[in-house]
């Protein structure tokens, strides 16, 4: 393989501009700002009919921080951030063009993820009413239970507790 920089001294692998595969099986581009985050990565090779590529793009908002993947699969992606810099919520499926403004979005598509004070996931919530899934922690930080809060006959629960070794396994709670 062999890589693009984009460096006058010493190249450095964060500021790859392309990526070659050996014979000729494909190229990688790599379009970035001025800051060096990705804009757009297209992949392309010889396919049946000629050469055929498949770009995936890269949105940022006014913090630098990534807010959409385009994927020409799947659509955009699209997320934003609580104060503490969790991703907040997410939403997939979008036109390619949507913004990351969530007020744009149609809520009941957006899924949320709430954080505790340590920046642990507490909870996922689905739009459209469907069931969160709640987390609870020990005073360690160890994960002690995932609820589905789905109807009780289709409910799931896990308890988990630490072995010596750090491993976990299902069983009552002992802490």
């Amino acid at each position: 393989m062999v890589g693009v920089r984009a460096a006058a001294d010493e190249p450095a692998e964060e500021n790859i501009k392309a990526i070659s595969l050996p014979e000729n099986v494909g190229v990688s581009i790599i379009a970035r700002d001025v800051f060096g985050k990705a804009l757009h990565i297209t992949r392309s090779g010889p396919g049946p009919a000629g050469m055929v590529g498949v770009t995936r793009s890269y949105g940022y908002d006014d913090h630098q921080r990534l807010c959409k993947t385009v994927e020409p699969e799947t659509g955009a992606t699209i997320h934003g951030y609580d104060a503490s810099g969790n991703i907040a919520w997410r939403v997939s499926g979008q036109p390619a063009g949507a913004g990351c403004d969530r007020a744009q979005l149609l809520s009941s598509a957006v899924i949320g993820f709430h954080h505790d004070l340590r920046n642990r996931l507490e909870r996922t919530q689905f739009g459209a009413g469907q069931s969160d899934i709640t987390r609870t922690y020990w005073d360690d930080g160890a994960l002690k239970t995932v609820d589905s809060q789905l109807p009780l006959e289709l409910s799931f629960q896990q308890s988990t507790v630490a072995e010596e070794r750090g491993l976990f396994s299902a069983g009552p709670d002992t802490r």
